[in-house]
């Protein structure tokens, strides 16, 4: 009963964007510290995202900045993608405006926040139905994920879970920067258990990749009032730092991250390096209007 428990507990509460782990298979520099939260929590105060167009020098980099709203840059692993930490009193809204504007920039964008994207509670029996339906059964006669390692972006991992335990690599909390991935809210170990919950081990319940590495990258924080929720520099900084670290699959099952052009530049920078994103479609019955890329797939 102990191990049915624990089966339940691991995979009752997850995306489905986990889901098409399987068919991937069978085919950075940290952020600071999350910055205090505007009035209704939409997006981070203190802070942007950019991205600067080829050719921009360090030198000339700082000069517009301060020439619009000042600001220190922090550069995301080895992208080249950057957050911009904004003086005391300066407007983000103001400084994204005039960045947009300005040639030497792809993009600049509010630090918006996002929340989790889960689904309700489902019975032991009936939580493994996605097995069946994505075929992954059929996919196991080819891979069962050896070899390769997915990254899971999200509240942490329960790195002592007997089903996790013996897949689990190392990985890094971007939200605290440093190196706890203790999960906060849950929601990151069942994740974790839907992709890559040890198979063929007479215990719990077999991911969808069961014999794939597991990497935990926290990018969430705890709101006490709402929930789980991390912010597109989090992420941001969680896909490079995964890509820089050996990760071949990543998932974030946060809601509309497609929407972010610093998240959809991350992406692509995790697939020049061999690697392919999956991200949640949200689960508001509903479409979104997300166009699936080579290098991210909304589910």
């Amino acid at each position: 009963m102990k191990n049915r428990s624990s089966a339940v507990t691991l995979l009752s509460h997850t995306s489905l964007s986990v889901f098409a782990v399987a068919a991937a298979l069978a085919a950075l520099a940290p952020a600071a510290h999350a910055a205090k939260s505007d009035a209704d929590g939409s997006f981070a105060r203190g802070r942007i995202l950019v991205e600067p167009r080829a050719g921009l020098t360090e030198e000339n980099f700082d000069k517009v900045l301060k020439t619009k709203g000042g600001g220190k840059r922090r550069k995301l692993g080895q992208s080249n993608l950057h957050i911009v930490d904004l003086p005391a009193g300066a407007s983000e809204q103001a400084v994204v405006d005039l960045l947009k504007n300005d040639p030497n920039f792809k993009y600049a964008e509010l630090d918006k926040r996002v929340p989790i994207a889960t689904t309700t509670n489902d019975p032991y029996l009936g939580s493994e139905w996605h097995i069946s339906k994505i075929g992954a059964d059929v996919a196991w006669d080819k891979s069962q994920g050896s070899g390769v390692t997915i990254a899971i972006l999200d509240s942490g991992v329960d790195g002592t879970h007997p089903d996790l335990a013996p897949h689990m690599v190392p990985g890094y909390n971007i939200y605290d920067n440093n190196t706890n991935t203790a999960d906060v809210c849950g929601h990151g170990t069942k994740v974790a258990g839907t992709a890559a919950a040890a198979a063929n081990n007479a215990a719990g319940v077999a991911g969808v990749a069961g014999q794939a590495k597991i990497m935990p990258v926290r990018i969430a924080y705890v709101d006490p009032t709402y929930g789980c929720y991390a912010y597109f520099s989090t992420i941001a900084s969680g896909i490079t730092w995964a890509a820089d670290h050996g990760a071949r699959v990543v998932n974030v099952s946060y809601a509309a991250l497609p929407s972010s052009s610093a998240i959809i530049s991350a992406a692509n920078y995790l697939k020049s390096k061999g690697g392919l994103m999956f991200v949640s479609a949200g689960n508001y019955n509903r479409d979104e209007g997300f166009t699936p890329t080579d290098s991210m797939i909304a589910v």
